[in-house]
């Protein structure tokens, strides 16, 4: 399940013929108005992402006002653990960076200290070109660009990835570094390029559990 980031802006009459601006009228999430305008619990919410290799269609859990059992074996939330503050209408965070290889590799002097959505609609994690480039080249055989992503081969023997988030590093499993598009078969790279807006998305989710603290404004 994915929810909107931001209070946007929605058209008030005919919503697939005009979508402009000046017809539209905000609207409250779904998490500001449990949260804020309702005050219906606490105001945390937290997301663990399932990675249903059994394929029994398991999305994960969505705990409302608490957290989920964090020993249920559906749930592959890390042992490491961080606190860093967000945005409540974004659900943004800033990372400390992007390490990947067989050692402690440098990130891409653009990737440090950069602002990145936490998004569990979004298929892939959304990195500076630089480093999507890096780790599309240390697949083994490498992916090749294709179509604003990298495809890569579903046999492929996946880098190591990791993921600095408030000094602590977050390790991607290799079962997640590998997108693959069930309709047509063909696997890319879930590191693919962005272009100054960048996403945790569910491949990155899938490997911890997401405690969002609206009233603290913190992710944990």
């Amino acid at each position: 399940m994915n929810f909107h980031a931001y209070a946007a802006l929605f058209p008030a009459i005919e919503p697939a013929a005009d979508r402009t601006a000046a017809n539209g009228i905000p609207y409250s999430t779904v998490m500001n108005t449990i949260f804020e305008v309702d005050q219906l619990t606490a105001p945390i919410f937290s997301l663990a992402l399932s990675r249903d290799s059994s394929n029994t269609g398991f999305g994960g859990y969505l705990a409302i006002g608490g957290t989920p059992d964090p020993s249920d074996p559906e749930i592959n939330a890390s042992s490491s653990f961080t606190t860093v503050a967000f945005l409540p209408n974004s659900y943004s965070i800033t990372i400390d960076g992007v390490t990947y290889g067989s050692g402690p590799t440098a990130p891409a002097s653009d990737a440090i200290n950069r602002n990145y959505l936490l998004d569990s609609g979004t298929a892939y994690v959304i990195v500076p070109s630089a480093d999507a480039a890096a780790i599309a080249q240390l697949f083994d055989p490498p992916a090749t660009s294709y179509s604003g992503v990298y495809r890569v081969d579903c046999a492929a023997t996946s880098p190591d990835v990791q993921i600095s988030i408030g000094g602590t590093a977050f390790t991607i499993n290799p079962e997640d570094m590998v997108f693959r598009d069930e309709r047509d078969g063909i696997c890319a790279s879930a590191f693919a390029p962005g272009n100054g807006i960048y996403v945790l998305g569910a491949p990155f989710l899938r490997n911890v559990l997401a405690v969002f603290d609206w009233g603290e404004g913190a992710v944990q």
